[in-house]
């Protein structure tokens, strides 16, 4: 077990202090203790909501093509399908190097604000639109960032093999938001600016 922020430097001091390297010490007379099931509750919450949003794409497409009428090629979708992936992948080692420099608190924002910015770009485009869609879809794939940023919260339990896991499950889990987004209503507009205020 970790101690408070305000009690690391004390930590430190006392497990290198500490001839057995007893973590105890430091953490059974921290005054904060930590808060691991909200944080956890709070990064499950957002993983699910953020970081693998890209791969509910083929909800997003059937209303692409079926509601909204676009007549873009199954060549044209699939690059947008393409940008959106990258960066789901790929964007992760940006986001993990921005994280060791700026730390965790400023990049899951930087990652969060990407995802609110494709989902108003999703709402807002042409459904014939294939820059603007492929510029949104790449910046909803960043918000993978905050999965990457926010793993370090299994380090706050003894099981943390255990968190990981269920992190990496809310990251399948959601796929499922554009379904539901395009489920609810037929207007991207409504379903992608209102997942945006939330």
């Amino acid at each position: 077990m970790i101690a408070c922020i305000e009690c690391r430097v004390r930590w430190v001091c006392c497990f290198a202090s500490s001839r057995n390297n007893d973590m105890r010490c430091a953490v059974e007379k921290c005054p904060h203790p930590p808060r691991k099931w909200s944080l956890f509750a709070l990064s499950f919450l957002t993983v699910s909501l953020c970081a693998g949003l890209v791969y509910g794409w083929p909800a997003l497409r059937r209303n692409l093509r079926d509601v909204g009428g676009s007549t873009l090629s199954e060549q044209t979708l699939g690059g947008i399908f393409t940008a959106g992936a990258w960066s789901t992948q790929g964007g992760r080692f940006g986001f993990g190097l921005a994280r060791d420099r700026y730390g965790t608190r400023r990049t899951t924002l930087v990652s969060l604000l990407c995802v609110i910015g494709g989902s108003v770009g999703i709402a807002l485009s042409d459904p014939n639109g294939a820059v603007q869609l492929g510029i949104s879809l790449f910046l909803i794939g960043l918000g993978s960032g905050a999965q990457l940023c926010l793993q370090p919260v299994a380090g706050l339990f003894e099981k943390s093999g255990t968190v990981i896991a269920s992190l990496s499950g809310a990251f399948q889990v959601s796929g499922l938001v554009f379904l539901a987004l395009t489920s609810i209503t037929d207007n991207r507009m409504h379903s992608f600016i209102a997942f945006s205020v939330v």
